[in-house]
């Protein structure tokens, strides 16, 4: 009771210290504001429903292209996105609502990747799909999603049930292997792309900063070469044998010196074995994912140029290789690589990154372009 009387007196006298505005504005029209909050969150909605398809269609391409390269990473896709609202919250869910009027509990096509089964077998831009192979898809459309995408993953043809204007109709689609790698949208302003192993993941701020589909499929390639080489279990094997190392060197200088420093050294160990070929792993998947890139039939003549303009954003990536190569040293790597992969592409060679002689590491790679190098 004391505590709620203070805390009143002190709101009271912050307010009366306070200098206020002394204009007379108009008022606030309440409906007018509420029907302003439903359409800024439509069209942030859409903005990210639509990048978030942008990705997908991209990432089908590109696995498809790379799916040669995915031992025991595959699955089958017939080339269409879907926009899904889920389990979102209330004022996303009255946004979607407005822009899809009485569609919340549909999965609506938003992209059909030209080429591929879905276009092939008929699916268009704006069909409600409604079950799958015969099967009724469960009202929440995250699970739709993920159903759909598990009864189509099999080698035969599968069969969509959708509602197109209203009319029922079934559809079949071919399919075609890639590999299970799908994308992912990041609403942060960071200029960031990364993969965890599993998925490829965009950030809001890196899709602002690309201008072209090529420079997208550039960036994607880039993280799902990082996928097909096995660099993110190279780098957990790295770091758990620094970890093992650090912890046997920690030990002996903590018997020798009787301070316990085994921890801190381990975890030393652990941080540089983790980092080791980084550099070396970041210039493969550039160069992996350029051929991933030419194999989905993007044209790559003009793929290194993304680095020029990565330079301008960042200029001290420009000299400086820490965990990445520098921009300069990318930039002269991916024009080597271009030269390749189109005199491969001119006589008729199959589009198969160059492997390094058996024992030889990453550090005296002769058969990649010679201009890779790290500093």
């Amino acid at each position: 009771m004391q505590k709620g009387f203070f805390l009143a007196l002190f709101i009271a006298l912050l307010a009366a210290a306070c200098a206020a505005p002394t204009t007379q504005r108009p008022e606030v029209d309440s409906a007018a504001a509420k029907a302003e909050r439903l359409e800024q969150t439509k069209l942030a909605l859409k903005q990210g429903l639509d990048r978030a398809a942008r990705l997908t269609v991209t990432m089908n391409r590109l696995n498809v292209a790379a799916a040669d390269f995915c031992e025991g990473k595959t699955r089958y896709i017939s080339g269409f996105a879907t926009h899904q609202i889920g389990s979102a919250k209330i004022d996303q869910l009255e946004a979607f609502e407005a822009i899809h009027p009485g569609h919340a509990n549909h999965l609506i096509v938003v992209a059909v990747l030209p080429g591929m089964g879905a276009e092939k077998g008929g699916l268009k831009v704006g069909d409600h799909v409604v079950a799958v192979n015969g099967e009724a898809l469960p009202p929440d459309t995250q699970a739709a999603a993920r159903m759909v995408g598990e009864k189509i993953d099999r080698a035969e043809p599968s069969t969509l049930s959708i509602l197109r204007a209203g009319k029922p109709m079934d559809i079949s689609l071919p399919v075609s292997r890639a590999c299970k790698v799908p994308a992912m949208y990041v609403p942060k302003r960071d200029l960031n792309a990364f993969t965890d192993g599993q998925t490829v993941r965009v950030y809001e701020g890196m899709l602002d900063f690309i201008k072209t589909e090529e420079e997208l499929a550039l960036v994607m390639g880039h993280e799902l070469g990082h996928v097909v080489r096995g660099h993110i279990e190279a780098k957990q094997k790295n770091a758990a044998v620094g970890q093992v190392i650090g912890l046997i060197l920690g030990a002996a200088i903590s018997v020798g010196t009787g301070v316990d420093v085994t921890s801190s050294i381990g975890s030393l160990g652990e941080g540089v074995g983790g980092g080791r070929y980084s550099v070396d792993f970041e210039a493969e998947a550039d160069y992996v994912g350029l051929y991933i890139m030419a194999r989905a039939g993007y044209p790559i003549d003009n793929a290194a140029d993304f680095w020029r303009r990565m330079a301008v954003a960042n200029p001290g990536a420009i000299n400086m290789a820490s965990s990445h190569p520098a921009t300069a040293d990318r930039f002269v790597a991916l024009e080597a690589a271009t030269k390749e992969i189109k005199s491969k592409m001119a006589s008729g060679q199959p589009l198969t990154p160059n492997e390094a002689e058996k024992g030889k590491s990453a550090d005296t790679d002769s058969a990649r372009p010679s201009i890779i190098q790290q500093n």
